[in-house]
């Protein structure tokens, strides 16, 4: 009697019932009949194909995704039409396939056709440039549904249609793991209504939009959640070691690090915490923290995400290593592997694509901490003089920029870089009538990375270079008052120029740096900056530098002598004449004027500021930002003597010249007062919220002054 492969892989006899296909898990039955049948009837039984349930059973530390839980469990709502494909993503490590096992054992009664998986990394194939082998994964499936290799179909198109056929009948759950082309996915949507495809990526997959999939992106877990993570598997520190926050805050939230951490400490010796957060502590051993056994085991996750990246985005990864700020810009791209905008837009994209940098709001790309350790891991591979170059070519890349940026926002001011020099042969980023506020959004994009790549100049040696980035941020720091950072940036601008043997540029920003240390209050730190730069601008017998010393004097003592301050101001005014300095005479106008309005010499101050006024007009100051600020002192001025109309005028065009910059706030403030004055408590409040908004971006305490009298 002949054979055949039943649709299960069984050998059976030719003869088969009617029946035999009925239903989701028939019973096969042969009956063996020679000649005449005498005494009874003999029944084969077959046993029913195993439902396959190819998930592994979720772990115990599983915290903080059942909102992604209930989404996936939301895409099943349809049970009629084709089923969805949802793919989650994210950087390696930061727990998709701990989802997917979580959800495959919550919801398996959902899938009576059972469950099935797929690693496209265990298909793929070095031999074939690393291509995936999809006919082995459907063969693998169809294993799984009872198929076996004697009737395995040989080609991939087969295998597809036998796929279909075998998964028609009953809902099934398909999980492909590590997929990184859309056609891995594709090959694998089962047949049956209320099936569902679950893939997990940390590739760009944006084509199988066009088949119906949506995406999900998995963050870092919170504080509360690692916490929770990290003691599911370490229990409770000893008493007397490092706090659990302490060793868990390293892992910034990536689930991978967090069990590899815990592992460890739960091993530890109450002694060896302590040196476990000391090694985490170090910023060059910190990834090699997160190893088991001599396995490093998150760096090589990501790793095996580095070297599926095309090579151009290799290189680029490396050298963003070598980046000492914290976020990835297009220039910061361009600077560190000398491509243009085009080209690093686009790769960074690619990288993003991969989940080796995350996209913040405002498009903003950054490095999850420990992925920014793997890649400077790779950069130290790099020769020596090539990591030194790089440096050089970002500092000097922003340098240049930064100067441009100065120039756009403060116009011809005096300097100690010669802009003449720096910036020869190089083109304008910034022209043009909106090339101030271009500059100026330009800096508070780079903001977080500015003091990091002036470190870093310092740090190579590169002095000169140091204090001439520090001089160019000024014109930032002057008008977005970001205290911490301007302060850091002076002192290391200072001692750059000291080590450069450049007296002068030392005075400068020892000068600019006793402004944020007056604006806080903290008058003794200011007047001892003032003191150095002053000892050192005497014997130089620069009548420009000196008139500064004097001016910035005066600023100090308008907080404690308000006469004293005049004479600084007449003595600053002095020297500006005596050198023929147009801005610097305007200046003092404004300082005096100011001090004397404070001083109720209303009318004194009216003739002092008008005059200011009209020299920040003319043609040779034409310094729109501090006409504004001139603006605003009448205002205050016109206000004490009642002329409210006047002032409310004046102060409106320097709330419009000064939008988004330190000086808005003050306009504001004044207008509040004339909007209470006038009994408009609605313009009042709207003036003061805007003021504390720009005052908080700023860390300026003024903010919690105007709070504390709003809530009195």
């Amino acid at each position: 009697m002949g054979s055949a492969e039943d649709r299960d892989g069984a050998t059976v006899g030719d003869h088969r019932t009617s029946n035999e296909y009925a239903g989701s898990a028939p019973v096969r039955t042969v009956l063996q009949v020679a000649g005449d049948v005498h005494g009874g009837i003999n029944f084969l039984s077959q046993q029913t194909r195993e439902i396959p349930r190819q998930i592994g059973a979720p772990p115990v530390g599983f915290v903080n995704r059942d909102d992604v839980l209930s989404w996936v469990a939301e895409r099943l709502g349809d049970s009629t039409g084709p089923p969805p494909i949802v793919v989650l993503s994210g950087l390696p490590g930061i727990g998709k396939r701990t989802l997917v096992r979580r959800f495959a054992h919550d919801y398996k009664d959902r899938f009576p056709g059972g469950s099935l998986r797929a690693d496209c990394a265990e298909y793929r194939t070095e031999q074939a440039g690393g291509l995936v082998d999809v006919s082995g994964m459907l063969a693998r499936c169809l294993r799984g549904l009872g198929v076996g290799d004697a009737p395995m179909p040989p080609t991939r198109e087969e295998r597809r249609d036998l796929f279909l056929t075998r998964t028609a009948d009953r809902p099934v759950l398909m999980v492909v793991e590590n997929a990184t082309e859309p056609a891995q996915v594709s090959a694998l949507v089962p047949n049956s209504p209320g099936s569902l495809v679950l893939v997990t990526t940390t590739m760009d997959l944006t084509e199988l939009r066009f088949e119906g999939a949506v995406f999900r992106e998995l963050k870092p877990l919170s504080d509360d959640s690692s916490a929770e993570l990290f003691e599911s598997v370490a229990g409770s520190l000893p008493a007397g070691s490092r706090t659990r926050p302490d060793l868990v805050g390293f892992c910034a939230g990536l689930p991978i690090a967090i069990l590899v951490l815990a592992s460890r400490a739960a091993k530890s010796h109450e002694e060896t915490l302590d040196e476990l957060a000391d090694e985490l502590a170090d910023e060059r051993r910190r990834l090699g923290a997160f190893s088991l056994g001599g396995r490093k085991i998150v760096s090589a996750a990501f790793t095996v995400a580095y070297e599926r990246l095309p090579t151009e985005a290799q290189h680029l990864y490396r050298r963003l290593g070598l980046f000492p700020g914290t976020d990835v810009s297009v220039d910061a791209a361009g600077a560190v592997a000398s491509i243009d905008p085009a080209t690093a837009r686009r790769i960074l994209g690619t990288l993003a694509d991969a989940h080796l940098l995350e996209r913040k709001p405002g498009g903003t790309l950054v490095f999850h901490e420990l992925v920014r350790a793997h890649a400077r891991e790779l950069a130290a591979l790099e020769p020596a003089e090539h990591r030194e170059a790089t440096i050089q070519q970002v500092v000097c890349c922003y340098l240049r920029k930064a100067a441009f940026a100065d120039r756009a926002i403060m116009g011809d001011r005096s300097r100690v870089a010669d802009h003449a020099v720096l910036l020869a042969e190089r083109t304008d980023p910034f022209p043009g009538p909106r090339g101030a506020d271009e500059a100026m959004a330009w800096l508070e994009n780079e903001r977080p990375n500015l003091p990091a790549i002036l470190a870093a100049a310092f740090d190579t040696g590169l002095f000169t270079e140091s204090w001439q980035l520090a001089e160019a941020l000024l014109a930032f720091y002057f008008n977005h008052r970001h205290y911490a950072d301007w302060m850091a940036v002076c002192d290391l601008g200072a001692r750059a120029a000291h080590l450069a043997g450049n007296a002068e540029a030392e005075a400068r920003l020892r000068i600019a740096v006793s402004r944020a240390y007056t604006d806080l209050g903290r008058l003794a730190e200011a007047r001892a900056e003032l003191d150095e730069a002053q000892r050192l601008a005497e014997p130089r017998d620069d009548p420009r530098l000196l008139a500064s010393v004097w001016e910035f004097k005066g600023r100090v003592l308008d907080k404690t002598d308000k006469e004293a301050a005049l004479r600084a101001y007449e003595r600053s005014r002095e020297l500006n004449t005596q050198v023929g300095e147009p801005r610097g005479i305007a200046l003092t106008l404004l300082f005096q004027g100011r001090t004397l309005d404070a001083l109720d010499r209303h009318d004194e101050a009216l003739d002092m500021l008008r005059s200011a006024l009209t020299r920040f007009q003319s043609e040779e100051v034409r310094d729109g930002r501090m006409a504004a600020r001139a603006r605003i002192a009448l205002g205050s001025v016109l206000m004490n003597l009642r002329r409210s109309d006047e002032a409310s005028a004046l102060l409106e065009e320097a709330v419009t010249a000064l939008e988004g910059k330190h000086y808005e706030a003050n306009a504001r403030e004044l207008l509040a007062q004339l909007a209470a004055q006038a009994g408009d408590e609605d313009a009042a409040t709207r003036h003061l919220r805007r003021a504390v908004e720009i005052y908080l971006a700023e860390g300026n305490p003024r903010a919690d002054e105007l709070i504390a009298g709003e809530n009195a």
